[in-house]
C-alpha cells in the first residue's frame, strides 16, 4: 500500500516537471518574421524654429531660435494713414474761419463780390527776382480756396493804381510810415499795413520773408485775425516763418470768400448763414 501511494506521488511529481519545461521552452520564430519594434520616448524640442542638422548647406540657410526660459514678445504697431482734411471737420473749419477772420473787429473785412468782376490786381515794387515766383504761388493758393473774388496772375512791377500794392523798402524807413497793423520778427518791426498798402522790410530774406507777403496779403483780403489752434497754419499768433496754407487755413478762405457772405458782416449776420452750435 505504501509502495504504490509513493509511487503515484512520485508520477505527479514528473507530470509537474515536464509541464513546467514545456511552457518555459518556446520554440523560435519563423525565418523572415519581423520582431515589433520597441517603443522609444518622444524627444522634447525646445527651439523656436526647427532646421535640418544633417544638411550643412540647409543648415547654413536657415536659422535657429531658441527660446530662453523667460521669451520677450514684441509687437509692431503699423500708424493707420489719415487724409489731412478728415483733421478738419466742418465745425473745426467754422472756428478757425471765426478766429482768423472774424473775431479782432468782430465783423468781416473782405473784398465783395460782383457778378463778373475782374481779378484784383497787385503791385510789387523794389522786389527781389525770388519774390514775384512765391507770390505767384500764394495768389494760386487763394484762387484755389475762393469760390468768388480772384487774384490777378499779371503781377504789376509799378505803382499804377492796382487793388493791392506790395512795397520793400529798408527797416528804418518802417518806423515812418505807421500803419493799421505792424508785424515783428525777433523783436523788429519788419512790416506794416496802411490802407491798401503793404511795407515790408527788405533785409528780411527766405522763410521770414515769404512769411510777411503771404501775411500781408491775406491780412488785406480779411484775414485779419491769428490761430492758437494750429501751429502749422499761416496766420498761427506765435511767432513763425509758415509760408503756406494748410488745410484748416484753405477751408476758412473757402468760407471767408463764399457766395453768401461779404463785408462787414456781423455775428448776427453770420448767423442767418451759417451754423452756429
Amino acid at each position: 500500500m505504501k509502495a504504490t501511494t509513493a509511487a503515484f506521488i512520485f508520477g505527479i511529481i514528473i507530470i509537474a516537471i515536464c509541464s513546467a519545461w514545456i511552457l518555459t521552452s518556446r520554440p523560435a520564430d519563423p525565418a523572415g518574421t519581423a520582431t515589433p519594434p520597441v517603443p522609444t520616448p518622444e524627444l522634447l524640442i525646445t527651439t523656436g524654429t526647427t532646421s535640418p542638422i544633417h544638411s550643412p548647406a540647409a543648415t547654413a540657410a536657415s536659422t535657429v531660435v531658441t527660446t530662453t526660459s523667460h521669451p520677450v514678445t514684441t509687437t509692431t504697431v503699423t500708424p493707420i494713414p489719415t487724409a489731412p482734411e478728415a483733421l478738419v471737420s466742418a465745425g473745426k473749419a467754422r472756428d478757425h474761419f471765426l478766429d482768423i477772420a472774424y473775431s479782432p473787429t468782430n465783423r468781416l473785412e473782405r473784398f465783395n463780390y460782383t457778378a463778373g468782376q475782374e481779378p484784383l490786381t497787385i503791385s510789387l515794387i523794389a522786389s527781389d527776382r525770388t519774390d514775384t515766383a512765391f507770390l505767384l504761388a500764394t495768389i494760386g493758393d487763394f484762387n484755389e480756396a475762393s469760390r468768388t473774388v480772384k487774384l490777378s496772375e499779371k503781377i504789376i512791377e509799378e505803382d499804377s493804381g492796382a487793388n493791392i500794392l506790395i512795397t520793400f523798402l529798408p527797416e528804418s524807413g518802417l518806423s515812418t510810415v505807421g500803419g493799421k497793423q505792424v508785424f515783428t520778427y525777433s523783436g523788429k518791426t519788419v512790416a506794416t499795413i496802411y490802407g491798401s498798402k503793404i511795407y515790408i522790410s527788405s533785409t528780411v530774406k527766405g522763410d521770414a520773408r515769404n512769411h510777411l507777403i503771404a501775411r500781408g496779403l491775406y491780412y488785406r483780403l480779411g484775414v485779419t485775425g491769428e490761430t492758437a489752434r494750429y501751429p502749422d497754419s499761416l496766420f498761427y499768433a506765435a511767432e513763425n516763418t509758415n509760408t503756406r496754407l494748410n488745410i484748416a487755413d484753405k477751408k476758412a478762405i473757402a468760407i471767408l470768400y463764399g457766395p453768401a457772405l461779404g463785408d462787414g458782416m456781423t455775428l448776427e449776420d453770420l448767423r442767418k448763414v451759417m451754423y452756429f452750435p
